[in-house]
This record gives C-alpha cells, structure tokens and sequence, in this order.
C-alpha cells in the first residue's frame, strides 16, 4: 500500500509540474521575460549568468549584436558596470545606448547557451554563435562537441518557432533563477 501512495503522489507531482511549465510558457510573453531578467538582484545575477571574471560574453559589445558589423570585442575604455556584471563597448555611443535599455541588449538567459537552456542546462557560449530574435540577442555554444546554433536552427524545421523555443527555455531559465 505505502508503494502505491508513493507513486500516486509522484505521479500528481509530475502533472503538477508539467502545469506550472505550461502555464509559465503560456502566459508570460517574451517581453516579460526580458524585463524579470532585469529585475534580478545583482547577487542573484553574479551567482546565476554567464562571466568570466564578471565580463559578459568575454568582452563583445551587446549592442555590436544589434548592428551591421555583428559581434566585436570591446573596449576596456568603455567598460561599464551594470547589476554586477562588467560589459564592455566598442565607443561611448554603443555604451550610452546600452545604459539607456539595458534589456534590449543583454543576451538572454544571463548568457547562457539558449540551445543548452532547452534542457534547463547552462553552458558556456562562444561569443560570436549568436541569433538575434524579435530584437532578443541569443547566444550558442560552438566547440569541440559541435555548433548548438544549428540544433536550435534543426529544431525550426520540425514545425516549431523560434518563440516556441524560446518559451521552453525561457521555463528553465525562470526556474533556475527562482532557486
């Protein structure tokens, strides 16, 4: 009998969880996501996003993402801090823009792999495996165990979205930010 109620009870925690994952996917939209990012103490920031010695992405400029150029490493003469974490910029333009909205440009999931992320995983990224949606910059991992950019881009061709899958990782990222 005691084996039985341990597995009903497993089994409700399983549905109850699957739940909680739907309605988070469900009803908290990308834009939302981006500003609870921003809303992170800069103690819980420094313990859960992506910096070696708190420089995120090693030092690409986040704006150089959004423009023609694509990804460029900053200077540590436009270096600023934001929330803890140290970014740095190409020119005091790109600085002041990032200051203006910083929720525009930092990658999401603290700049973590958003490949990796589908599996509530974080792993480090290189800096210039990078997409850019609905003016959100994702980063990827590409290394010795290949380009997560092209599994990302693998999993579009199997009638999904990008926002779907950005709304599976988006449930990972919340919960590990909640812990």
């Amino acid at each position: 009998m005691g084996i039985n109620l341990h597995r009903k009870v497993l089994k409700i925690m399983h549905t109850l969880k699957i739940w909680i994952s739907l309605v988070c996917c469900v009803f908290l939209p990308l834009s939302l996501w981006g500003n609870l990012q921003q809303d992170i103490s800069p103690e819980k920031r420094l313990a859960e996003f992506s910096h070696e010695k708190l420089l995120m992405l090693d030092g690409y400029d986040v704006v150089s993402y959004h423009q023609e150029s694509g990804p460029l490493k900053g200077s540590p003469d436009f270096e600023t801090e934001y929330k803890g974490i140290h970014y740095r910029f190409l020119n005091t333009a790109n600085k002041d823009l990032f200051l203006e909205a910083p929720e525009k440009y930092e990658p999401l999931y603290g700049g973590w792999c958003a490949y990796a992320m589908l599996d509530g995983t974080k792993t480090e990224v290189d800096p210039k495996t990078y997409k850019i949606v609905d003016g959100k910059l994702l980063v990827f991992y590409n290394g010795l165990w290949g380009n997560t950019l092209k599994g990302w881009d693998k999993k579009l061709n199997t009638n999904t979205s990008d926002q779907s899958l950005i709304e599976q990782a988006d449930a990972h990222w919340m919960k590990i930010l909640s812990e």
